[in-house]
């Protein structure tokens, strides 16, 4: 099986990468993202891409590849409004239509998030443009398509919070553990149900810790 990451440096992505590694079902791994990881394997290529409104030069790996992993993205925070509307959306967008194209019958998995808002009536922005993400993957052509919503995640190998907020963060899920999923155990569902091919497409939090605890 060949694999695509995208994101691999968030704290999710990157617990994917790692977990598709030592899968002794993936042949390759091609990781996709807007900066290298410090990680060497035989099975891993990394490739820096700048502009990802546009997939030309990559198309060829996208045609040989079994399974897409997509973690790509930004806090809302961190950027202007207009930009997080691009990184979430308008990347994601440009990537389903290239695939479209080239390659239908790759199976993807979307890291969304709960809260997520098909409808676009969310209170928040985060909510509506994870939303229009999962639209834009729910009325593709692609052959299999899950969504995966988790809520608090807690880090694993890479964290993306740090000081007061990790600490706030991890002592809520201490107490009401319900309301996230680890970062391991999150990208260990994400692996397992993209390479089972189940009919079910969306998995909430409750879901992805009822399967963690399965598998």
């Amino acid at each position: 099986m060949k694999v695509l990451v995208f994101g691999a440096s968030g704290m999710v992505g990157n617990e994917v990468l790692y977990q598709v590694l030592e899968d002794k079902r993936v042949e390759k791994v091609i990781s996709i993202g807007r900066s290298l990881v410090d990680l060497e394997s035989p099975k891993l290529q990394q490739i820096a891409h700048d502009d990802f409104m546009n997939y030309h030069d990559l198309e060829d790996h996208f045609a040989k590849s079994d399974l897409c992993f997509y973690c790509l993205g930004v806090y809302q925070n961190q950027v202007s409004k207009q930009d997080f509307w691009k990184i979430t959306v308008d990347y994601f967008s440009a990537l389903i239509s290239t695939l479209e194209r080239v390659n239908t019958e790759i199976t993807f998995c979307l890291f969304s998030a709960q809260g997520a808002s098909p409808s676009e009536k969310s209170l928040f922005r985060f909510g509506n443009a994870k939303g229009r993400a999962e639209n834009i993957l729910t009325k593709s052509a692609i052959a299999k398509k899950y969504i995966f919503r988790p809520g608090f995640i807690n880090p694993g190998r890479k964290t993306a919070f740090s000081g007061i907020a990790l600490i706030l963060f991890q002592f809520i899920y201490k107490i009401f553990p319900s309301l996230g999923v680890d970062a391991i155990d999150l990208a260990k569902v994400m692996i397992h149900e993209g390479m089972a091919g189940r009919e079910k497409v969306m998995f909430e939090n409750r879901d992805l810790r009822e399967i963690s605890h399965k598998i």
